[in-house]
Parts: structure tokens; C-alpha cells; sequence
């Protein structure tokens, strides 16, 4: 044989096997062609600038046509990156999504600024540092309570809170109080009920009022601080019957769970004994206890003031031994007026320029039950936890993946990703598989795999010899190690607090240390690179 000859049949031989050649050469990138393909994705064979396989024997035996382009995804309402596919200009913020298999929406909090395309992520946890947050608009008074949170401004225009807006609603009142029902009185002191869609009046006049959220009491005061009470509210007649007066002089009161609690001309500060855990009753006389105030508000084992000089106060070790209390703790900032939640672990309140601010602070040593329901509210700049049910329904079909962003007390921030999370099972098992291994903040979750949800009242850490819920004082999957690489609902430290392993921390990040801020989040998985953070 020739050389020459010899020298066509190595040719052909080649081209019977193009990839003979090409496995001793280093990839030449991910092109969608065969060995041999240059950079750039062109056919083997192809002329420069023609598409791979544009005209039929134009491609050399062997390499694949071009990946038709993708379709674009029009969007959907079925969680936070449907809504932003479908409308671009979609901002972080209060949204309605119905999951996948859901015949009913809910409302959820999106967060539509992080990571890369397709954003949007429907917030399940947030834990972040207790503090006063403003909140757009301005307000004279605000009150909070079962209705909703309510205000008016200087103009006595009235406005409820919808979504992370103010909407006005018609009539004019100096002061409103939001609870089992939305009570207010106006600048002649007439006062009104908010019935359907209209204000209807109520015989007698008040200078302020207070509606308790968990029972059906009423307390007010008029001009000449003469303490009324309300009797025969029901649920049908929710207007009550008649007005009962009772003993003592107040310029302020307030009624809920902590009691009835008031000041007076002299911004001495008075409790009702009798009221503690006990709204429905009118009390037996008035306590006088330490401090100032000049206006006060009753919430569930705690009370919040402000005293003359705008500064804020709650009340610690309400409990039924001890209704009055053990002392004032000063809280951070400046107020005119401030409400608590009927929970006590949230206050609205405003300054002396009427902004508008809010504070949140949740305590996450709940029962099984609470933690199924969810507490917090989502459009709070605060603590929020959407509760399992709610994650049972979003995970039910399709999959969604999770983000878990963490900040430490020295903002530094950090990462962890999972490409499949999900809620199911009346233990609420767990599925968290496919870590990111580009997360910064380390794996925290994995060893929860396959464990179902426990609380301080019920135990699915499959442990025989701890009870995890109970012991940490919070509601997680924990299992039957723990304490867990990682528990998001734990007690809040501030900045300089020892490690408490029952706080929030995430081992693999910050060892032993207690975080400031976690958000998790949860996104359905479209087929698009999902956001990196």
C-alpha cells in the first residue's frame, strides 16, 4: 500500500467516526453540536455564519441540529414569578397567587427584587430585628385590632390599612378604635359604629373610646373624664344597649386582654382589678401603679404607653398572679400615641409630626395549632409565619424550589438554596433535597429531610428521649439530634446576647451565634435558571 493510499483511508476513516478526532481534542464548549464543532455553535461542516443543519446534507454526518429557541413564559397567577412574567412593572408587595391544584387564592407577600430572571419569591418566614419601622402616610391617631388597622389624620379624614396603602374611607372622626368592631367619635364627641359600609351613630357622647379585639367590651371617657363602660354588645346587636358608668376619673382608658388599664389628668397610671383574662366584667375598683403616662393601651400580658415627653414604655410580668405587672421597660424611639396588637407583640403608632410608624416582635413559642394556621401579617415589615397548612397547599403539586436569606448582627449577609421543598402529611413532613453548593451560608436543612413539623405541644422529631419543640421553645422540623444545624423560629437576641441554642441561628454560617434577620422563600420551578441571589 502507498502512502498516498494509505493516507485517503485514514481520511475516510474519520469521516466514518468524526469523533475519533474530536475526543483528542479538550470540548469545545456547550454549542449543542457534536465533536469538532468549533466555539461559536456552528454544525461540523457548516459554511461560517449558516445555521447547523439549515439545509439538508449541509452538516457533516453526525452533528445535531440547532436547540429551537424556547417559547417566552407568558406568566401566571400561580405564585410570585407568574404574577412578575406576566406584568414586568410588578413590585416586592402584598399579592394574591393561586397555587397549582388551588381553587381558592391567597394572600401572600412577594418579594420581587432578588436574584436573576425569573424573580419573584412568595415570602413563608421572616424573622427580623425588632424595631420601629415607618410606615408611608401620616396619621393623628392609628389603632390596631381583630378589623384591621385604622387612623385618622390631621383633617379627621379616616383611612384602613389595605395591603401596604391607606384607603379612605368616607365620614370624619378625631379618633377610631379597631377591635371585635370599628368604633370612633368626631369633634362634637358623637360617637359611631362602622356598620357594613357606613358610619351609623350611638346615643351618648365620648372624647375617646376603646374596643377590646377579644371580647365584646367597650370603655370610654367623656369631657370631664367620666369612665363609661358599654353593656349588651352581641353579636346581634353589636351596637350594645346601654352605657354603664363607673367609679373614677380617666382621661384615657383602655380595654384587652391585660385588662382595663387607664391614666389620668396627672398621667398617674391606674389598672382595674378584676380585668385581667376578664374583660366582660366592669371590675371592683381602681390600682394605682409606678410611672407616668399620658396615654396607655392594653394588649394580651402587656402594655404599652407614652408618657409627656413622648417617650415609650411596656409593661413587663402581666401575668394573672401578678395583673399589674413587675415594671416599665423603655422601648427605642419617640411617639405621641401608640396602640399594641391584641397579641401585645405588635404596636402601631405616630410621632409628633403625625408619620406613621410600626413594631413588630412575635413570639414564635407557639402550639402546634398556631404554627398550622400561621400568625404575623404578611404585609408587616416585621415577623410573619404563613403557617403549614398554607405551605401544604402552595407545595401540593409542581415543584418549588427555596431560598433562605440570613443576616447576622453585623449585616453581613448570606445564602442557601434548595432545588426541591416541600410540605405534606398531617405531621407536615419535610421533602428538602438538591442543596445549591454555591449557597454561601452552608447547608442547614438537609438533615431535616423526611422529618415531620414539632411545636412546644406536639413532637415529630422521632426522638424516644427528647421533645424537641418543647425544649428549644419553638416550632420546626427538628430531628432527632437536636438542637438542628438550623432553627429560623427561635427566640430573637439583639447584638451582644451569648448564644442561645434556642434562638435563631444557622450553624454552618455563623457558629454559634444568633442571627438578626432570616427570610425564607419559595418560588415554582419553570424551567428557567432560577434566581441566584
Amino acid at each position: 500500500m502507498t502512502a498516498k493510499v494509505k493516507k485517503m483511508e485514514d481520511k475516510m476513516k474519520k469521516l466514518d467516526n468524526p469523533g475519533v478526532e474530536a475526543a483528542a481534542k479538550p470540548a469545545a464548549g456547550n454549542t449543542g453540536a457534536t465533536g469538532g464543532a468549533k466555539p461559536g455553535g456552528a454544525a461540523a461542516g457548516a459554511k461560517p455564519g449558516a445555521a447547523a443543519g439549515a439545509k439538508p446534507g449541509a452538516a457533516k454526518p453526525g452533528a445535531k441540529p440547532a436547540t429551537p429557541a424556547k417559547p417566552v413564559d407568558p406568566g401566571d397567577d400561580k405564585d410570585c414569578a407568574g404574577l412578575k412574567l406576566k406584568d414586568k412593572s410588578k413590585k416586592t408587595g402584598l399579592a394574591s397567587i393561586k397555587p397549582p391544584g388551588q381553587s381558592a387564592a391567597m394572600q401572600v407577600w412577594c418579594n420581587m427584587d432578588i436574584g436573576e430572571e425569573p424573580r419573584g419569591w412568595v415570602v413563608i418566614l421572616r424573622r427580623e430585628n425588632p424595631t420601629w419601622k415607618a410606615i408611608a402616610g401620616k396619621l393623628k391617631f392609628v389603632s390596631v385590632g381583630t378589623k384591621g388597622v385604622w387612623g385618622v389624620n390631621s383633617n379627621d379624614e379616616v383611612f384602613y390599612r389595605e395591603g401596604s396603602g391607606w384607603k379612605p374611607i368616607a365620614g370624619k372622626l378625631k379618633q377610631v378604635s379597631s377591635g371585635h368592631s370599628v368604633w370612633g367619635v368626631n369633634a362634637n364627641d358623637d360617637i359611631f359604629i362602622r356598620q357594613g359600609t357606613s358610619w351609623s351613630k350611638v346615643d351618648g357622647k365620648l372624647k375617646q373610646l376603646d374596643v377590646s379585639s377579644t371580647a365584646k367590651q367597650l370603655w370610654g371617657v367623656n369631657s370631664k373624664n367620666i369612665i363609661y363602660r358599654r353593656t349588651g354588645i352581641s353579636a346581634d346587636k353589636l351596637t350594645g344597649t346601654a352605657w354603664e358608668k363607673i367609679d373614677g376619673l380617666l382621661k384615657h382608658v383602655s380595654v384587652g386582654p391585660a385588662g382595663v388599664w387607664g391614666v389620668n389628668a396627672n398621667d398617674e397610671i391606674f389598672y382595674r382589678t378584676g380585668t385581667f383574662g376578664n374583660e366582660a366584667s366592669a371590675g371592683s375598683g381602681w390600682e394605682k401603679t409606678d410611672g407616668k403616662l399620658k396615654q396607655i393601651s392594653s394588649g394580651d400580658n402587656a402594655v404599652w404607653g407614652v408618657n409627656a415627653n413622648d417617650d415609650i414604655f411596656i409593661r413587663e410580668g402581666i401575668s394573672s398572679s401578678t395583673p399589674v405587672g413587675t415594671g416599665w421597660r423603655k422601648i427605642p424611639g419617640k411617639l405621641k400615641q401608640v396602640e399594641t396588637s391584641p397579641s401585645g407583640e405588635e404596636a402601631w403608632g405616630v410621632n409628633s409630626g403625625d408619620s406613621i410608624f410600626h413594631y413588630g416582635s412575635l413570639d414564635f413559642n407557639k402550639k402546634f395549632a398556631d404554627y398550622e394556621k400561621g400568625f404575623g401579617t404578611p404585609s408587616s415589615p416585621n415577623d410573619y409565619w404563613i403557617g403549614l397548612q398554607n405551605l401544604q397547599k402552595i407545595t401540593a403539586q409542581d415543584e418549588w424550589q427555596l431560598y433562605v436569606s440570613l443576616t447576622d448582627h453585623d449585616d453581613k449577609e448570606a445564602f442557601a438554596k434548595y432545588k426541591k421543598f416541600k410540605v405534606s402529611g398531617a405531621n407536615y413532613k419535610l421533602t428538602i433535597e438538591g442543596f445549591d453548593i454555591l449557597s454561601t451560608a452552608g447547608d442547614g436543612l438537609t438533615d431535616s429531610n423526611g422529618v415531620g413539623f414539632s411545636a412546644n405541644d406536639k413532637d415529630n422529631d422521632g426522638s424516644k428521649t427528647s421533645e424537641c419543640g418543647k425544649q428549644y421553645q419553638s416550632g420546626w422540623w427538628f430531628n432527632q439530634f437536636c438542637p438542628n444545624p438550623a432553627n429560623l423560629n427561635g427566640k430573637y437576641h439583639k447584638k451582644g446576647d451569648p448564644f442561645d441554642s434556642r434562638g435563631i441561628f444557622w450553624r454552618e454560617w455563623r457558629q454559634n451565634k444568633n442571627l438578626k434577620k432570616a427570610v425564607m422563600m419559595l418560588q415554582q420551578k419553570r424551567g428557567a435558571k432560577p434566581a441566584s441571589g
